[in-house]
């Protein structure tokens, strides 16, 4: 089956980010952290994330990679990139969504507060700073549909986005991996850990994952590699 996957580049005008919404989807929900809080998942939350999706397809910085299934003609994976600075993780002027455009009715003040303590935690292992450089070309979101892991797919995503970085003129690639399946691929690519968060110890919310999920990825690890 992987002789017939072909990695692209994704068209990113009109409405061609609604080709990633079911990937995006199962991502948030399998994520470990997100896996925490179903109401990121689910109702307004899923309103939310598609008009999240569609913000980052429309003002990405880096290409988007899709793999495409020739003879199924249905999508296997995508890896969404972007470019994150040194001054802060987007460049100016960019628009949204914002979050006073969102609607956070299905999650509870504590899951948010959680959350997003989580997340600016993890944002204190900074590529651009260990490296001493101004912007990293940064792996967002991976994802491989089930049918389809275990066959080089992911791997191969993340080796085409550093020889696209390259060409980019960029010198460094970075990002945050809160699986072990993910952090084993980037390792494989030459990443190297930066920062590592064990959940059971810094994640408010642990004990809201999923079982199996838990069971399975202990730790969120940021992670980079010299171009």
């Amino acid at each position: 089956m992987a002789d017939n996957i072909e990695i692209r580049i994704m068209e990113t005008k009109g409405e061609s980010w609604k080709k990633l919404i079911d990937g995006f989807l199962s991502f948030r929900t399998n994520e470990t952290v997100s896996s925490a809080i179903p109401g990121l998942v689910t109702g307004n939350g899923k309103k939310n994330l598609e008009q999240v999706l569609e913000g980052l397809v429309r003002e990405v910085e880096a290409p988007i990679l899709t793999a495409w299934d020739l003879q199924e003609n249905k999508l296997a994976g995508f890896l969404i990139n972007d470019v994150r600075y040194a001054k802060g993780p987007i460049a100016p002027g960019r628009t949204g969504p914002r979050i006073e455009d969102l609607n956070f009715d299905d999650i509870s003040e504590e899951e948010m507060k959680a959350f997003k303590e989580y997340w600016l935690l993890t944002r204190t292992a900074n590529p651009c700073e260990t490296y001493k450089v101004d912007k990293t070309f940064y792996l967002l979101s991976l994802s491989v549909a089930k049918d389809y892991r275990g066959k080089g797919i992911a791997s191969r995503l993340v080796h085409r986005s550093l020889k696209e970085a390259s060409a980019m003129g960029l010198s460094l690639a970075s990002g945050t991996f809160t699986n072990s399946y993910a952090q084993r691929i980037a390792a494989n690519a030459g990443f190297e850990v930066i920062g590592e968060f064990v959940y059971k110890d810094t994640y408010k919310l642990y004990g809201s994952i999923p079982k199996d999920i838990r069971d399975e990825h202990t730790k969120c690890a940021c992670m980079a590699k010299r171009l």
